[in-house]
């Protein structure tokens, strides 16, 4: 294989110096790819990045994606008749259902808090939303990777957080903000009241499973841009993508091409045949939720195991020819020969991706 990306989808730290999960060693392949890789800061995020890797922007145009609005290509054209007809001046976003953490005064976001909910959940929860705000001015749409697209009306000044981004703060920091902002802040608060005591939460909450308390309103976008930003593209012979994201899975809607299951480890990827390069999209909180006892460096400790630790090793051997890995918004890249790079100092804990 020529390529190999990894992305930890929402792998965000805290600034160099403050405590917390920063103590948390790196596992041993990911510390060797933030010893020797060489680094570059991606100031518009991964998305952007994965989409100019794909090919769905040139290099000389390239702008930044809005999340929500790539995300929207697959269920547009099957959305029902009401939010269809008007889609022409209307805005999107993406709903996280999310199990918030309640504070002495305030509400919190930890990195087990964004959920993936089963089908059948998502077709209830939609269908609920739809008779108990009937008349209003939203349509809640499940998405295929176990989130929703929120379809309302068109907003130009407002903006929003990727919930990934407010792990660990007050959420308060990561809510609609803007003159426009008030109406969909108060359907915010209205959705925790309408999901308090529901029965999908009550059904979760008798298989263990965490219930889903509110949705994270994120990604805003035209409907108008749909077309512009999923324009059709053709992807380079041999080009894999795997894993369970909203925005991987609106790039891949124009292109013929199928997002795959993630494999439970690297060589599922080596196993194609065909693949000349591929972007794996690692969710480092779903990890953290097979396993209530897990830290975040256990977490990381098992993907570097089943994808990162491989992936070292298949440049020594000359399986591959490039690594990169995106966290925390860098982009760190790595060759076979990088290992000889011997001047480059360890740095304590998770140093290595701040």
């Amino acid at each position: 294989m020529h390529e190999l990306v990894i992305v930890l989808s929402d792998l965000y730290l805290p600034p160099a110096g403050e405590a917390g999960e920063a103590r948390h060693p790196l596992p041993p392949g990911l510390e060797h790819v933030a010893r020797f890789a060489s680094r570059v800061r991606l100031d518009a995020g991964w998305r952007n990045w994965v989409a100019g890797w794909l090919g769905a922007q040139s290099a000389g145009n390239v702008g930044r994606f809005a999340a929500a609005t790539v995300a929207a290509r697959p269920v547009l054209p099957i959305a029902a008749q009401s939010a269809a007809d008007r889609a022409v001046n209307a805005s999107v976003w993406l709903a996280e259902p999310v199990h918030l953490l309640t504070g002495l005064t305030s509400l919190h976001l930890e990195r087990r808090a964004l959920l993936r909910l089963a089908p059948d959940e998502l077709a209830a929860l939609a269908s609920d939303f739809r008779t108990v705000f009937e008349g209003g001015a939203y349509e809640l749409l499940p998405l295929a990777t176990g989130n929703f697209l929120l379809l309302g009306p068109q907003v130009t000044q407002m903006t929003t957080a990727e919930p990934a981004r407010c792990f660990g703060a007050d959420i308060s920091a990561g809510m609609p903000h803007g003159p426009e902002a008030g109406p969909l802040r108060r359907l915010s608060t209205e959705v925790q009241m309408w999901l308090h005591d529901h029965a999908i939460n009550r059904a979760r909450s008798a298989c263990g499973e965490p219930p889903v308390n509110a949705l994270w309103f994120w990604g805003e976008g035209a409907v108008s841009a749909v077309p512009a930003a999923q324009a059709a593209f053709v992807l380079a012979a041999g080009t894999l993508a795997f894993g369970c994201d909203a925005f991987l899975a609106g790039l891949y809607a124009r292109t013929g091409a199928e997002v795959l299951t993630l494999p439970a480890q690297l060589d599922g990827v080596f196993s194609y045949p065909r693949a000349q390069r591929a972007v794996l999209v690692l969710d480092v909180g779903q990890v953290l939720r097979s396993n209530s006892q897990w830290t975040l460096g256990d977490a990381l400790a098992q993907i570097d195991l089943r994808f990162i630790a491989p992936a070292v090793q298949s440049l020594r051997a000359g399986r591959l020819r490039t690594l990169i890995v995106i966290a925390n918004d860098w982009q760190l890249s790595l060759t076979a020969r990088d290992r000889l790079k011997r001047w480059r100092r360890r740095l304590p804990g998770l140093g290595g991706l701040q």
